[in-house]
């Protein structure tokens, strides 16, 4: 299909075209092929040649296919990271709720807080505190 809209664009409409398609070689092996061709015309104006140019352009082909389903995994690794920081920051506020500064629950020794984390209000916001080491 495209290579007959192909064949017909540069007599008819008298313009350069191109076109990409598959080609099986009588070896059963497939390569990717890209076609160039403009018309030449003579002094009078008609349509004299065409010129081209073809290019196996199987390795191009192959690489693109390899950069798309890199960046779908890609895509998919970034959702789930996103996610991931979404449950952390469930949990950490989820901990903040139940865990107010001055209650005290089971492991807190004596004498200490009972958390790092602090929530003043009973909003979402939660306020975690991390020491790096």
């Amino acid at each position: 299909m495209a290579v007959g809209r192909f064949l017909r664009t540069v007599p008819h409409h008298r313009r350069m075209a191109a076109v990409a398609f598959r080609l099986r070689r009588p070896d059963g092996v497939a390569r990717h092929m890209r076609v160039v061709a403009e018309p030449v015309f003579g002094p009078d104006g008609r349509l004299m040649a065409a010129r081209g140019a073809y290019q196996d352009i199987s390795s191009q082909h192959w690489t693109e296919v390899a950069l798309s389903v890199t960046r779908d995994q890609l895509a998919h690794t970034e959702q789930q990271s996103a996610a991931r920081n979404r449950l952390a920051l469930q949990l950490r506020c989820a901990r903040c709720t139940t865990h107010r500064p001055g209650r005290r629950h089971a492991g807190s020794p004596p004498g200490r807080p009972a958390t790092h984390s602090t929530s003043d209000t009973d909003d979402d916001t939660c306020l975690i505190g991390v020491q790096l080491r």
